[in-house]
C-alpha cells in the first residue's frame, strides 16, 4: 500500500519528534487539525502507525517497522526524483549552451541568483570548453525579479537568454 504526501508529512513529523501532539503534527505537516485526525487513523488501519495511551489524556504515536519501511521507501523515491531533475535540467542548460556555442558563442555572462543560476554556472564549467569566458553578475533587475538571464556575445553582439523560458519551453522548469 503506497502512502500519498500527506499521510508520508504525518509519518515524517511522528518519525522525527518524540510524543507529538495532532496539533503539532498538523501544524508542521501544514494540513488541518480535522485532515490529520483522519491521516492518523487511516495510518492506523494501514498498520504504518501505532498509539498508546499515557498520563493526562495523552496520546503517544510510534512508526511501526511497516511504517518506518515505507518512510525510508518514500524518501528513498523522492531523492531519486529530485536527482533526475537535477541532471535533467543540467543538461537542458548544457544542450542550450551547446546550441549556442556551435553557433559561436565564447563569452558567457550568467546574471542574476539562485538555483538556476547555479545550474547554469555548473553546466558551463562542466563542458570544459576551453576557448570560452564564463562571467557572473548578481544585478538585479529594477523589480527584483531576475532569476536568471544568460547573456551571450557573438559576432552580432550582444543577446539575453532567459533560461527559465528556455527551460520551460523544453518542459524541464514549471
Amino acid at each position: 500500500m503506497e502512502i500519498n504526501e500527506k499521510e508520508f508529512a504525518v509519518i515524517r513529523e511522528i518519525s522525527n519528534n518524540h510524543m507529538p501532539t495532532q496539533r503539532h503534527i498538523a501544524k508542521n505537516a501544514g494540513i488541518s487539525l480535522g485532515l490529520t485526525n483522519l491521516i492518523i487513523k487511516r495510518l492506523i488501519k494501514k498498520g504504518y502507525i501505532k498509539i498508546q495511551e499515557a498520563p493526562a489524556r495523552t496520546v503517544i504515536y510510534t512508526l511501526t517497522p511497516q511504517g518506518l519501511s515505507e518512510k525510508i521507501r518514500k524518501s528513498y523515491e523522492f531523492t531519486l526524483s529530485t536527482i533526475n531533475l537535477m541532471s535533467g535540467i543540467k543538461s537542458a542548460i548544457q544542450d542550450i549552451i551547446i546550441n549556442e556555442y556551435k553557433h559561436g558563442v565564447r563569452n558567457f555572462v550568467i546574471c542574476g541568483y539562485g538555483e538556476i543560476s547555479a545550474f547554469t554556472e555548473i553546466a558551463l564549467r562542466e563542458l570544459n570548453l576551453e576557448d570560452i569566458v564564463i562571467s557572473k553578475s548578481e544585478d538585479k533587475d529594477d523589480n527584483n525579479k531576475l532569476i536568471c538571464n544568460l547573456i551571450v556575445h557573438d559576432n552580432q553582439g550582444k543577446r539575453t537568454i532567459d533560461m527559465i523560458l528556455e527551460l520551460s519551453k523544453r518542459g524541464i522548469y514549471r
